[in-house]
């Protein structure tokens, strides 16, 4: 089973130690509120961090709550939206507030509220959660999954391995009651700077003692 798997000693400790000086800088990280960290999920979404950073901002001086998203028009978010490609995100993001104010008038708290919301799902609802609350709740995306495989040498009996419950059992049982969210965002950072799907970069590494894949080369 997946979900007996747990980091060696410390090693959790090391990764948050490594992000202290190694993390990569977004404004939606400063100070995330649950509307920010919303907001720049569905701006990541098929999209790469770089890119939705140039938009973030504008986004945010522009609509800085749910009540001045849920007023604006469709056409003025294509336009804020346009440099990220995917027309259909300012529907998206549009469809998804307006949800949120008619239902609670507020982005609520709970992982089963959240996937209610129109585009939010497993990822995006525990990112809110992690990221906003401070919730010691695991994340799974590509990235962590890479991580995850080479450091465990584990792998998912599925083909759409996010989709996998037991990974996200095992992402779960990993994760540190103490700075979850620096904790999750290190392993976010960590697979987007050194485990990379070419070309790692092991002597960066800060786990690689006991990586699996480093220790098989």
């Amino acid at each position: 089973m997946l979900s007996v798997i747990e980091w060696p000693d410390k090693e959790s400790e090391k990764l948050i130690d490594w992000h202290r000086t190694a993390s990569r800088s977004f404004s939606w990280r400063k100070k995330p509120s649950k509307y920010q960290v919303l907001v720049a999920e569905f701006l990541l979404q098929r999209t790469q961090p770089v890119q939705a950073a140039k938009v973030f901002d504008s986004f945010m001086g522009r609509w800085p709550d749910i009540d001045s998203i849920t007023g604006a028009r469709e056409s003025q978010l294509v336009k804020v939206l346009s440099p990220l490609g995917r027309r259909s995100r300012a529907k998206d993001i549009k469809k998804a507030f307006k949800f949120i104010k008619a239902e609670w008038g507020a982005i609520p708290g709970t992982e089963e509220e959240l996937k209610l919301i129109p585009g939010v799902g497993n990822y995006i609802a525990r990112a809110v959660l992690c990221f906003a609350l401070k919730k010691p709740i695991g994340l799974v995306d590509p990235g962590i999954i890479r991580v995850f495989n080479r450091f465990f040498c584990l792998e998912s009996s599925k083909v759409r391995a996010h989709t996998d419950k037991e990974l996200w059992e095992v992402a779960d049982s990993l994760v540190p009651n103490k700075k979850p969210d620096r904790y999750n965002l290190a392993l976010l950072d960590l697979a987007a700077l050194v485990c990379t799907a070419k070309s790692p970069k092991h002597n960066d590494c800060p786990i690689k003692t006991n990586c699996c894949f480093f220790g098989a080369m």
